[in-house]
């Protein structure tokens, strides 16, 4: 259901220029009573947001601030510790590379495994300084084909 609306009413043209002067004082005053309080209204939000908005802002930036170095000490510190077990990594595959690397223990795998030999063993036969490759060995002449 549809409500009812006012009817308006109709007044002379008289009234009407009659009751301008006195409504053009009343509005100017309304005006200046609306400009007055809009810049009051102005001020008591200025004035909010000065005094809860902003200090809310700045503790919840604070409390970000504080979490987020929190975080980094964390990786920081976490970052030491594996640091230091990389290290410590490091200088044991150091002292292995050492043990390992050690010439008596390279002579008894090549002896071992590979059947080498001491150069100063009985075993072993020097050749000349041309050797036997097969090439020195035949004795080329110098206008043969090569």
């Amino acid at each position: 259901m549809a409500a009812p609306q006012r009817k308006r009413r109709v007044r002379s043209s008289e009234s009407r220029v009659s009751a301008r002067p006195a409504q053009k004082g009343i509005s100017e005053r309304l005006q200046r009573e609306r400009q007055r309080r809009r810049k009051a209204a102005i001020r008591r939000r200025r004035r909010f947001v000065a005094l809860v908005v902003v200090p809310v802002l700045l503790m919840l930036g604070n409390v970000y601030v504080h979490k987020i170095s929190n975080d980094l000490d964390a990786k920081t510190k976490d970052l030491r510790q594996q640091q230091a077990r990389v290290e410590a990594n490091g200088e044991r595959l150091q002292v292995r590379v050492a043990q390992l690397s050690r010439p008596e223990r390279v002579r008894t795998l090549a002896h071992r495994e590979l059947n080498m030999k001491d150069p100063g063993s009985q075993d072993m036969k020097f050749y000349s300084k041309h050797g036997e490759d097969g090439e020195n060995g035949q004795q080329k002449t110098r206008g043969g084909n090569r």
